[in-house]
């Protein structure tokens, strides 16, 4: 009871997380009850060890580590989540400030002419706010550290080596500062035990480390633009008394923590690096694969792709309905005026978005889905073209993978596509369907799902691809990076033996007595190959293997 009181949801969602149910919950919550509510790292080390062991669960977290073991893993998730915290992020932050002053001053007059009976709500949101973001890199362990002339540089580097420390704690640990269960989603980990355990996970320890980074920054960026708000709105002037009362503001959240403030800056923290608890829908998706975790060699994350679907919806222009219901529930007092700025940021990003990119893809510098046409499709590829791609150069450089932003914007490709394909106002919601899926395919973590759909709609066609595919994952994502960095020519796998000889450097060419792995034509039957970065290849080589955008020159 003691511990149902101090943290149920919190725990029930960890064990549900990690597949616990039965007598099982009331045992642990006793053993929980002497921990604290806020050694988030002790309760998940709890947890772990509390946890059985077995050989599926080894064997799926073997899988998971070699599916996450390609470098363009990890160096999308940093250049994403580094574009949302120096670029989304503080542009929202103004939308915001810019909606609240104008808000502020609609409702001043209203009352001042008899037709708003309450006084206009304070100011919320201020443009200074993103000084403060700016600031927020420079926290260390004394708030009080915060000075007036520290300048961007100096302070991004002390706000590093915080966000570092929190991400080694993460790495050495293998838990999470911020929530319980999150590693894998659908078992605890630490299944594989002892040294070789911690190597297999490598993969999993790192992309858990960059996230605990970005966590920490985020969580500091949110605290500070509200320390900056309470401080103007407490009437402070000038930029030393204005740090002074941020810098009390910061050392009182720092003793105590349970507070809205810090609990909304954790979950923005959560959100902007999609990390957070998705909706009733979502969440009824995540307990499925908890309940039945073998689904994981199919769907490997399947959390992260949901929050970056709904991160994307909230910034097209169908938040504008959303969003007027945000208006209604502000009128009615149940939402506050600064969340009221950030729904409307939101909504403002998306309109500017959807402006930018409708006139990006009207040019052909940005490309949506394509058509469905099989035939149409390859005479495009034989071009260079691909599928949600930059037209940069005389290149096309995929970048479906650049979340959070890439969901958003091939969205709105996907709409401008259709609209000038002459496309019937009936048929554009089951091509946008159609066109997110394909988006879904070509994500790297969700392309299993889409393989087995395929597989069960025509098994003579895609069952054999989609068996030889998931089998070939015994071979590590790292391997299999460094076979395509060392062979700039795509291949197609005939065989499963074709399969693995394709993702292991070397074994590409005619060997022994096996022929050379079939080379991928397109449709005039030419060889497709990407060429090497500035005509190097070595830089090519690097490129393949470390770059999650997939480049392909235009051919004219």
């Amino acid at each position: 009871n003691r511990a149902r009181s101090r943290y149920p949801e919190f725990v029930r969602s960890a064990l549900e997380d990690w597949g616990k149910h039965g007598e099982k919950l009331d045992t642990l919550m006793q053993q929980l009850a002497n921990i604290s509510p806020e050694d988030v790292v002790g309760i998940n080390g709890h947890l772990r060890r509390a946890t059985k062991r077995t050989l599926g669960g080894q064997l799926r977290e073997l899988y998971l580590a070699c599916v996450l073991s390609g470098p363009p893993a990890n160096v999308s998730n940093v250049l994403g989540m580094t574009y949302a915290l120096t670029v989304q992020m503080p542009l929202e932050s103004a939308f915001a400030s810019a909606f609240d002053a104008a808000r502020y001053r609609v409702e001043q007059g209203l009352h001042k002419v008899g037709l708003k009976e309450e006084a206009a709500a304070p100011r919320s949101r201020y443009f200074g706010e993103l000084g403060a973001m700016l600031k927020s890199l420079g926290v260390t362990t004394a708030a009080r550290e915060l000075r007036p002339e520290d300048g961007p540089l100096v302070a991004f580097q002390r706000g590093l080596r915080q966000g570092l420390a929190a991400g080694l704690q993460a790495w050495k640990t293998e838990t999470s500062r911020f929530e319980a269960a999150q590693a894998t989603e659908a078992q605890a980990p630490g299944q594989i035990p002892g040294r070789a355990g911690r190597v297999i996970r490598t993969p999993l320890r790192g992309l858990m480390a960059m996230d605990e980074v970005f966590k920490v920054v985020f969580k500091n960026t949110e605290l500070h633009a509200q320390a900056f708000a309470a401080a103007k709105s407490s009437g402070a002037r000038g930029s030393q008394a204005i740090s002074d009362h941020m810098a009390n503001t910061l050392d009182g959240w720092k003793r105590n923590p349970h507070t809205y403030a810090v609990d909304k800056a954790t979950r923005e923290a959560l959100y902007w690096t999609l990390n957070i608890q998705p909706g009733e829908l979502g969440r009824s998706l995540l307990r499925f694969r908890q309940h039945h975790p073998n689904l994981i060699w199919l769907v490997p994350v399947l959390r992260t792709p949901i929050n970056s679907v709904n991160f994307a919806l909230e910034r097209t222009p169908a938040k504008l309905i959303p969003f007027g219901k945000a208006l209604a529930a502000y009128a009615k007092g149940e939402l506050s005026p600064r969340d009221l700025s950030a729904e409307a940021a939101k909504t403002a990003f998306g309109l500017l978005l959807f402006a930018g990119i409708a006139e990006l893809v009207s040019s052909g510098r940005i490309t949506g889905a394509g058509p469905k046409d099989e035939g149409k499709r390859k005479t495009l590829e034989a071009t260079g073209w691909q599928p949600y791609s930059l037209r940069l150069g005389g290149d096309f450089h995929q970048l479906i993978r650049f979340d959070p932003l890439a969901t958003a914007v091939f969205m709105v490709a996907d709409f401008v596509e259709a609209m000038q394909g002459g496309m019937e106002a009936q048929e554009v919601p089951g091509h946008l369907l159609h066109a997110l899926t394909r988006q879904l395919q070509d994500k790297p973590f969700i392309s299993g799902l889409s393989g087995i759909f395929k597989a069960i709609m025509d098994d003579e066609r895609y069952g054999p691809t989609f068996a030889r595919r998931t089998l070939g994952a015994v071979v590590p994502n790292l391997v299999a990076y460094g076979a395509r960095a060392a062979d700039p020519r795509r291949r197609t796998p005939e065989s499963f033996l074709d399969t693995l000889r394709s993702r292991i450097p070397g074994l590409n060419e005619k060997m022994l007595n096996l022929e050379q792995v079939p080379e991928y034509l397109d449709i005039y039957g030419r060889p497709v190959e990407r060429p090497g970065l500035l005509g190097s290849p070595a830089l090519g080589a690097a490129e393949r293997f470390l770059s999650p955008s997939v480049r392909m020159p235009e051919i004219t």
